[in-house]
């Protein structure tokens, strides 16, 4: 079941929860050794969000933020203002589906997380 988000500000904490599951203030895909980059405030955020906004606008397209209960990820939807039909979801449903599976064999196999 997912939630849908009608402010970016009501991701904010999902985004948070994320970071701090991270060991040692590492981010994923960061280099040993280099310090990490400060969070982004809600402000640069939300000004991210609207030219993101302004750019699929202009391709006649609407772009929806949702966090998934399960997962505890954002998931991106692209639709066609137009028809309204999904064009693309970010993660695609197949991967969101394999990330779930696999959360549930770490819960079969582990007990707790270190």
């Amino acid at each position: 079941m997912s939630m849908e988000i009608t402010s970016i500000r009501q991701q904010l904490p999902a985004m948070d929860r994320q970071m701090e599951e991270m060991p040692n203030g590492v981010q994923r895909g960061q280099p040993a050794g280099q310090q990490p980059e400060p969070p982004m405030q809600p402000a640069d955020v939300s000004t991210a969000v609207e030219q993101i906004q302004k750019i699929a606008d202009m391709f006649n397209r609407e772009l929806k933020f949702q966090v998934s209960d399960e997962l505890n990820r954002v998931i991106v939807k692209v639709i066609d203002s137009s028809t309204d039909k999904v064009i693309r979801e970010i993660p695609s449903a197949e991967i969101q589906k394999l990330q779930l599976r696999i959360q549930e064999a770490i819960g079969l196999l582990f007990d707790q997380s270190i």
